[in-house]
């Protein structure tokens, strides 16, 4: 491992005992992290905020991420799973649980992935895969959702939160990474930057192949791995 640290290379290792993260599942359901809704599945369909979603498909978008800095991303148990694009395209699969059949409209309003519905009815997206502009920061989220990140986020940002899910950062340049999870486990591997920061309450901590500055890796119960570094 090649680090720069005031104490060291173990003394980059700042191992804090932390508690349960703020993110947490509400009763008979997760809320997505930050949009506060209250998110159930019932007989196999979605429910949000008491309104069953009975409709649910994956809708292809080519958008425009050219003027967006940070890139957000919700979900609640769908899945985020993104890579970097060199040329800077930026086309995703997104899955739209809607009201009515075929209804919501998928695109970027203020920094964040966003959908609507073109009939006056309840869509909500739980679901992202695909392609960002390679240098375009992310701050992804998902309550028990995995989160994936290939290739991303060079010299760029790259936050990310889960409650229960997997979060696995691979290939990836970004300026520094910040991993919060409550009991999945985090790997981050192949990849760079100048500050990690990797936070869990009860899952592990896997660093595999990389050039660091400085580690940071804060967890209650769960261990801490280092391969190869």
């Amino acid at each position: 491992m090649k680090a720069m640290g005031s104490i060291g290379t173990l003394g980059l290792l700042a191992l804090l005992a932390a508690g349960s993260l703020a993110l947490s599942t509400g009763c008979g359901g997760p809320p997505t992290a930050r949009s506060g809704h209250d998110v159930r599945m019932r007989d196999g369909r979605i429910v949000v905020d008491g309104v069953a979603l009975p409709h649910d498909r994956w809708v292809d978008v080519n958008l425009d991420a050219g003027s967006v800095d940070t890139l957000a991303i919700d979900t609640a148990g769908g899945p985020i799973e993104l890579s970097g694009d060199p040329s800077g395209h930026c086309s995703l699969s997104v899955h739209v649980w809607s009201q009515r059949q075929d209804d919501g409209e998928v695109y970027i309003s203020s920094g964040r992935l966003r959908v609507r519905s073109q009939l006056g009815a309840r869509v909500f997206i739980d679901g992202v895969r695909g392609t960002v502009p390679e240098g375009l920061a992310l701050d992804l989220s998902t309550s028990t959702g995995s989160i994936s990140v290939e290739g991303a986020c060079k010299g760029g940002t790259l936050l990310l939160d889960s409650a229960s899910g997997e979060v696995a950062v691979r290939g990836s340049q970004p300026s520094w990474i910040k991993v919060g999870t409550a009991s999945g486990d985090v790997l981050v591997e192949k990849s760079s930057a100048g500050l990690l920061r990797a936070r869990t309450a009860s899952g592990d901590v896997t660093i595999r192949n990389g050039i660091w500055g400085t580690i940071r890796s804060e967890t209650a119960s769960g261990g801490l791995r280092l391969e190869d570094c």
